[in-house]
This record gives C-alpha cells, sequence and structure tokens, in this order.
C-alpha cells in the first residue's frame, strides 16, 4: 500500500500543477499520510481514514489563507470611472435587435438595456455594467 499513497500523491500533484487553482493538493498531502500510516503497518480503513481527515482539515485552515494570498488583484481601467455615471442616448437602445449606443464621458459606447426595455433617443441613462466594449445601461425616470 506504500506505493500505492506514493503513486497517488504524485498524480495529485501533477493534476495540481496542471490546473490553475488549488484543488487536488489537500488531497496529495493527505495521500502521505496515508503512505505514513501504510508504512507503519495501519489498517487499509486506518489509512483511508487518515488521508480523509488530513486532507479535510487542509482544506478547512488552509484553503481560505492561500487563496487570499495567491488572489489575482484586478486593475481598474479608466472605463470603470463610468460605473454609475449618466450617459445620453444617441441611438436607440433596443436589445432584441441589437442595436443602440450612448455617449459617456464624451466617447460613444454601444449599449445594451439592463431590464430589456427599449430606450429612445435622447434619454438619460444610468451605467451598470461594462462587458467588453458594451454597456449594460438603466433608463433614468424623473418622477415629479
Amino acid at each position: 500500500m506504500v506505493w500505492f499513497w506514493l503513486v497517488i500523491a504524485v498524480v495529485l500533484v501533477i493534476i495540481e500543477a496542471t490546473t490553475p487553482q488549488l484543488i487536488t493538493i489537500w488531497f496529495a498531502v493527505g495521500s502521505l499520510g496515508g503512505l505514513a500510516a501504510a508504512s507503519f503497518g495501519f489498517d487499509l480503513w486506518v489509512q483511508i481514514t487518515v488521508v480523509i481527515t488530513i486532507s479535510i482539515i487542509l482544506l478547512i485552515f488552509t484553503r481560505p489563507f492561500l487563496k487570499n494570498v495567491l488572489k489575482q488583484k484586478s486593475e481598474p481601467t479608466n472605463a470603470d470611472r463610468l460605473l454609475g455615471t449618466t450617459a445620453i442616448v444617441e441611438e436607440e437602445i433596443n436589445n432584441d435587435n441589437a442595436t443602440g449606443s450612448v455617449k459617456a464621458s464624451g466617447q460613444f459606447w454601444s449599449a445594451r438595456s439592463a431590464n430589456g426595455k427599449t430606450i429612445t433617443v435622447g434619454s438619460k441613462v444610468k451605467i451598470d455594467e461594462i462587458s467588453g466594449v458594451k454597456l449594460s445601461v438603466t433608463e433614468i425616470t424623473e418622477e415629479c
């Protein structure tokens, strides 16, 4: 069983090396615990219990820490400054026809209605989201 746990650990490390997220490393370390249990002559059920216990403990206690440490920081762009601002509809926004554009901060952007409603030319809209080169907007209704 020592060789079995060693092979499992190596395979899991290889899988971990080929994936961008921390997924199998915990089980690879757990397999090393199974290898240790096997080398001391414990029964298979004890080995499996050791593997599962070590894997779960590592998963619970180290994954959140490592996720924060390895977290990719997103770099804000100039376009992010548009979020929450107001724009003017320059071409009718109609999601069904895939048409629409707005002028925001002096630039023209393709736009889609966030709620699916058609928005007429000249209307004021709030920019909710940026997806690629398209803005998702909501019409600003002026209530008296």
